[in-house]
């Protein structure tokens, strides 16, 4: 019993929560300004697209375009729009209507089509005067003729009613919870034919679309709430127009007023009398001498100052000079020595080399004086190609002729 009571309880609960996130969306996502959620130039766009009535509510209502954002009776959702059509010789009316409760309907917007004895046609979209105001009127211009106008006036013509009411809706048909106005007008600007287009206007052509709107109009939320027309809710602005120039005139002030205040330069104050280091920074280096621009002309020299000048570099030159000249004879002087050195070494190992050749000479008796020459020559000729000898050098030579001539 116990356990019973305590899932009753919990289920309560979860209802109650669910209840509440309800309530949350319906207050979070309801708009005060009611002409916010219906952009007429999207009625009139997809007007020109559909092929027949049925296929103009049909987009109406599609879930995926979400062409409407209206929620008059404030449940969460987003209103069912019908069509309801009347004709009459060359016009045609066709209102749209918002489902809001059992048998309650509140019209939004009417669309007047009329067919002249010349053969033109006119498509006049008239917003609702409790929701837009009176006299608000969209006159779309297609740059082609529309399938529906056609149809109007062709054999398959047939007059549409919505069979569709309160709790009974087409199976597409999938209600969703409206955005804000700012999420809305991003959303349907996509869906508006930008090849056609839209004049405003307050003044309507057909007399007879007047007439016949008395038999099937409906104001049901209007006479329930009369404090939410577009006059109370928006005094001493004509109509949706009016409050479009309203808003961008106080967004264009709202820019301006933001804009910073423009500094006075004849006495160095801004406006409001408020003063800034920035602006005493830009005052102290005005004060200064001006700079110019222009590049200076270059300054030509007498040749005396050439002379100067040259003898002033020479002058400057000359230790640079003396020490480069000091450092190659030290280097002259390293290399000579280098080359005595291996002079000198190779004299004695051909010396050494000599009389080792006399003394095996001596023993065989042959061939000695061919090979003292051959020796002899090759030494006077490294003799020639190296550079002046030391005293060892000169000594191993003496000691090499008088070989040569014993």
């Amino acid at each position: 019993m116990k356990r019973k009571i305590i899932s009753l309880y919990v289920l309560l609960l979860m209802a109650f929560g669910y209840a509440s996130a309800q309530e949350r969306i319906t207050i979070t996502a309801n708009n005060l300004e009611i002409s916010d959620n219906l952009d007429l130039q999207a009625v009139a766009s997809i007007f020109g697209d559909a092929e027949n009535l049925e296929d103009f509510e049909n987009r109406l209502n599609d879930p995926y375009t979400q062409i409407s954002n209206l929620d008059l009776n404030r449940d969460g959702y987003v209103d069912y729009l019908r069509v309801v059509e009347l004709s009459e010789a060359y016009t045609h009316l066709i209102v749209i209507q918002a489902v809001i409760g059992n048998d309650l309907y509140q019209d939004v917007a009417t669309i007047e089509v009329e067919h002249d004895r010349y053969g033109v046609t006119t498509v006049q979209v008239v917003g609702n005067a409790y929701i837009y105001g009176p006299n608000y009127i969209i006159e779309p211009v297609y740059i082609y003729r529309p399938l529906i106008v056609a149809w109007f006036w062709g054999p398959h013509y047939r007059p549409w009613r919505s069979p569709y009411y309160w709790g009974y809706y087409p199976i597409y048909y999938r209600p969703w919870h409206p955005y804000s106005p700012h999420f809305y007008r991003t959303n349907v600007h996509v869906h508006i034919n930008v090849h056609h287009t839209y004049y405003y206007t307050h003044v309507r052509k057909s007399g007879s679309a007047i007439n016949m709107y008395h038999q099937v109009g409906r104001n049901d939320y209007g006479n329930r709430y009369p404090e939410n027309s577009f006059a109370k809710r928006n005094k001493g602005i004509p109509n949706r127009s009016g409050l479009n120039q309203h808003r961008s005139a106080s967004t264009s002030n709202s820019i301006g007023m933001a804009r910073p205040s423009r500094s006075n330069k004849s006495d160095g104050y801004k406006s409001d009398e408020v003063r800034t280091a920035d602006y005493d920074r830009k005052i102290k280096i005005n004060k200064k001498a001006p700079v110019s621009t222009t590049r200076p002309l270059p300054v030509r020299q007498k040749p005396s100052d050439k002379r100067a000048t040259t003898a002033q570099k020479s002058e400057k030159d000359v230790p640079r000079k003396m020490a480069k000249n000091t450092d190659r004879t030290q280097k002259q002087k390293e290399f000579v020595s280098l080359t005595d050195r291996s002079s000198a070494q190779k004299a004695k190992s051909s010396f050494r080399q000599e009389n080792k050749k006399q003394s095996s000479g001596k023993s065989a008796g042959k061939n000695i004086k061919p090979s003292k020459q051959s020796n002899s020559s090759t030494i006077k000729r490294e003799t020639v190609r190296s550079q002046p000898q030391s005293k060892q050098g000169k000594k191993s030579g003496n000691i090499k002729s008088r070989t040569d001539r014993n």
